[in-house]
């Protein structure tokens, strides 16, 4: 009896390759076809977004323009927000004053200083005594009687003095404060006025 042969390595597997319906290409005699790679272009790195010198020129002329127009338009409102509250001080001690003067029964002093821009509220006797510094940038321009005879100097020639009497009546008198731009304002006191009224004073004036 004839021994079997074994069967090659190409023979077996030319055998499951039938078994499971699968045709290599090899038995038709076309060489495999290899799957063509599909090449991945990435992007030039000279594509990517930046500003250019003529750009950041642009922008910082724009910022400087703003700027320019900006900064002057604060500075105005600061001043004139700083010579309204110097008038509001002003007119805080003109009614400190009257206040006091009504409830000590006693004449109360209103004393102004043009060099240290200082308001001062005292009794006639000096027990009493209160300071108020005006903002920066705002000094006191004059202070003057509203009838035209000149105030009362005090004590040192830089400064005026103003009387309110136990009743509550007082000198008409008038007080103007002025800004670092030469902007005004008036605190008026009429004689029989229980407060002040702060009033703007025209540009032709200033």
């Amino acid at each position: 009896m004839r021994a079997r042969r074994p069967r090659s390595r190409v023979g077996i597997i030319h055998t499951l390759n039938r078994e499971h319906g699968l045709h290599p290409a090899r038995e038709s005699g076309k060489a495999p076809h290899a799957t063509p790679r599909t090449s991945m272009t990435h992007p030039s790195t000279t594509n990517r977004a930046g500003f250019t010198l003529l750009e950041m020129l642009v922008v910082m002329v724009l910022i400087g323009v703003i700027t320019a127009v900006a900064v002057p338009v604060a500075g105005a409102g600061i001043q004139t927000l700083r010579l309204q509250s110097g008038a509001r001080h002003v007119a805080a001690a003109l009614r400190l004053a009257r206040g006091r003067a009504i409830r000590s029964q006693e004449i109360h002093l209103v004393s102004l200083d043009r060099e240290q821009s200082r308001v001062t509220v005292a009794s006639g006797d000096l027990r009493f005594e209160r300071s108020f510094q005006l903002p920066s940038g705002v000094r006191l321009q004059e202070a003057l009687l509203l009838d035209g005879t000149p105030p009362r100097q005090g004590r040192q020639p830089e400064r005026t003095d103003f009387y309110f009497s136990p009743s509550g009546l007082s000198q008409a008198l008038e007080i103007r404060l002025v800004n670092a731009r030469g902007r005004s304002l008036r605190v008026v006191q009429k004689a029989f006025s229980r407060s002040p009224r702060i009033l703007q004073v025209p540009p032709e004036e200033n």
